[in-house]
């Protein structure tokens, strides 16, 4: 489950990479040929906006899997560790529930708009709203992998150290 969860990240990981690089470009290129040349690429602001968006989703995601998001968590490091464990659960049980809610409400307003088309680059709009479902999807493969290795500490009342090498938080 590892290796798969790993070629997951690693593939999110080298699309936003991708989307991030052509993004940048897009508003340099749109910046240079505005001041240099006076004219402005009509499309370029549109994608660079579509894609923004795609990496923040994907980013976003990818950081729940490595803990990087804040998080209040001056109450659990008090409790004992077995509580602070079952209270890892509850919330893992949380992220699971507000991602499906995200990835159910993105696929509703991707359905939605499927007809409406971006002036610029005439791109369904559609393109701009699916990434939260793939966002959701992503988030709750981490949650469950989270949930797994956090009971596991529970039923067996210790730290587990493979938690950091298949997605799931610290102990």
């Amino acid at each position: 489950m590892g290796k798969c969860l790993n070629a997951i990240c690693k593939f999110a990981e080298v699309i936003a990479a991708i989307l991030l690089a052509i993004m940048c470009t897009l508003v340099f290129a749109n910046v240079l040929t505005r001041y240099v040349f006076h004219y402005a690429i009509p499309w370029s602001e549109e994608m660079a906006r579509f894609l923004e968006i795609w990496v923040c989703f994907l980013g976003a995601a990818l950081l729940y899997k490595e803990d990087g998001h804040m998080g209040l968590d001056i109450l659990v490091k008090v409790l004992p560790k077995q509580i602070a464990r079952i209270c890892q659960v509850i919330v893992d049980c949380f992220v699971l529930y507000i991602a499906w809610l995200i990835g159910f409400g993105g696929y509703q307003l991707t359905a939605s708009n499927m007809a409406w088309k971006a002036p610029a680059t005439g791109l369904s709009y559609a393109w701009k709203f699916g990434i939260t479902v793939a966002a959701a999807a992503l988030i709750m493969i981490f949650a469950l992998t989270k949930l797994y290795w956090h009971v596991l500490s529970i039923v067996k009342n210790k730290d587990l150290i493979e938690t950091k090498k298949t997605g799931g938080g610290d102990l």
